[in-house]
């Protein structure tokens, strides 16, 4: 998908100049959404903001740092966030009522955020990334979510940060992706989070740690009795490993059961 996105993004430069470059995108991607929706589906629209993006499709908007991630929205902005949902167990694991607590880390541009708030949980959402975050805080400012622009770790240390958003990929552990910069940042375990201090019982802790899940649970053991439900995703970002054995160590030694499925690269755990 990537090297075709890239063959195609060069195809349309090559061919038109920069300042229509925009609209023969939007005209690439309405093209896709007809063949995948039909005829009559709405449009979608990409618009420039600042260095960011902005995507339209059926009065919705959302906000990327990156071009390329607009094609994740060609079905709809609330059918992505829905589908993000159900990956992490949302409603089959997790219902979100009023007034749950939600811990979203690795909350990217607030997907899952966004989905969790708006069915009344409130939700603190993890972002790392400066150019990611500041999209998290556009989408997220009208919602009872807190965004949080640090990175975790299983305790305070200064640790080089890996920024590869063009793929979702940015973390604290070097990636496959291709790395757009390296700068080194302050981590902090989700202990030591004050925003957290007195949040009381959590509903759900989700996270997307990139690689890094082991390190960031160890830094939330004095936080895991008063988290309910942990859904993690474990793929294999750590130099081509997964991380679920360790993960699931880790929580059965916290007192959770594990509820996914032996092999499962995403792990379901409850109290």
């Amino acid at each position: 998908m990537a090297g075709q996105y890239s063959r195609g993004k060069e195809f349309i430069r090559a061919l038109v100049p920069a300042g229509i470059e925009l609209p023969a995108y939007n005209l690439l991607l309405n093209f896709k959404r007809r063949r995948r929706r039909g005829s009559g589906a709405g449009p979608i629209r990409v618009t420039a903001a600042g260095s960011a993006y902005d995507v339209t499709v059926g009065g919705e908007t959302i906000r990327i740092p990156t071009l390329r991630r607009s094609q994740r929205y060609v079905n709809g902005i609330a059918e992505k966030q829905s589908g993000l949902a159900a990956k992490y167990g949302v409603p089959q694991f997790y219902a979100p009522r009023a007034s749950d607590i939600v811990i979203d880390i690795g909350a990217n541009v607030g997907e899952f955020s966004r989905h969790c708030a708006r069915l009344g949980a409130r939700v603190f959402a993890f972002e790392p990334d400066p150019a990611v975050f500041a999209c998290l805080a556009h989408n997220v400012a009208q919602l009872p979510v807190t965004p949080i622009e640090r990175a975790l770790w299983s305790s305070e240390a200064e640790l080089p940060f890996f920024s590869a958003f063009d793929t979702a990929d940015s973390s604290l552990i070097q990636p496959e992706a291709n790395v757009r910069a390296v700068a080194t940042i302050k981590a902090l375990p989700l202990d030591a989070v004050e925003a957290l201090a007195g949040a009381g019982e959590i509903a759900l802790l989700k996270m997307d740690g990139e690689g890094a899940e082991p390190e960031i649970l160890a830094g939330a053991r004095a936080t895991m009795p008063r988290i309910r439900r942990i859904a993690v995703d474990c793929s294999p970002e750590r130099a081509g490993e997964d991380t679920a054995t360790p993960v699931i160590a880790l929580l059965t030694r916290e007192g959770y059961r594990i509820v996914s499925k032996p092999g499962s690269k995403l792990v379901f755990a409850e109290r």
